[in-house]
């Protein structure tokens, strides 16, 4: 589930700024590959990539963090994220 969400909010902010995938991949220096495989659900970004990738994307990653957190079943509480 955690991993839908992180996929959907990158397409989401990446689309809604008008980025192609390999755009917003020369922004991070990486592969549009790796862009396409986070949006569909196949891996995560690097940590190491969060602070540029909600720069990129005109976020914080606290920003970040709590819409993901937000969309998380009631099931799962919280502080275990």
């Amino acid at each position: 589930m955690m991993q839908s969400a992180v996929a959907d909010r990158i397409k989401s902010l990446r689309v809604s700024l008008n980025l192609t995938q390999k755009q917003l991949a020369e922004k991070l220096n990486i592969s549009d590959k790796a862009i396409s495989k986070w949006e569909r659900r196949l891996s995560y970004p690097d940590v190491t990539l969060l602070a540029p990738l909600s720069r990129a994307l005109g976020v914080t990653i606290d920003e970040a963090r709590t819409v993901a957190r937000r969309n998380l079943p009631a099931a799962i509480p919280k502080r275990w994220v």
